[in-house]
């Protein structure tokens, strides 16, 4: 790794960011990502233990959500459910809910300083952005949700 005029490493510099993912074929995630800003990267796309839980099809036969606005509420929902609520409403609950949330807390130390990949398109409301704010937040919040995940109570 490169030292920086102040004797900073340049990969300390860069900004863990989103990538989107490819079926293009020869398309190595590892290589772009490098290629984006010198981080490695890590699919968080479903069916990885940081996959949304929350879908298209749910959130349109639900009512809740059409073609357009589905990205948005299943971001809002992804959010939600990581707590603490920003809607009041709390989409999954239960010991499923509860063991899946750990597991994303449990991890997220993975997720730091690394590019997070997704289907999702670039520019359009992605989990993987939820993700990266909580895995690049201040250690102490970070370290307060993976010790302390925010529990949505029992199945109804």
């Amino acid at each position: 790794m490169g030292k920086g005029l102040d004797g900073v490493g340049i990969r300390a510099l860069s900004q863990p960011t989103r990538l989107q993912l490819s079926r293009r074929k020869g398309f190595d995630l590892q290589a772009w990502s490098m290629e984006t800003n010198g981080l490695p990267a890590l699919n968080v796309a479903r069916p990885s233990r940081w996959g949304n839980p929350f879908t298209k099809e749910a959130a349109i036969e639900s009512g809740y959500a059409t073609d357009e606005t589905w990205p948005a509420f299943v971001v809002g929902c992804f959010r939600d459910w990581l707590g603490p609520s920003q809607s009041g409403r709390d989409w999954w609950q239960g010991p499923k809910s509860d063991a899946a949330k750990s597991g994303i807390f449990g991890s997220i130390e993975v997720l730091r300083g690394k590019n997070l990949a997704c289907w999702c398109k670039v520019g359009a409301p992605c989990h993987a952005d939820v993700l990266l704010e909580l895995a690049n937040a201040p250690a102490s919040l970070a370290d307060a949700h993976s010790k302390n995940p925010p529990s949505c109570g029992e199945d109804a």
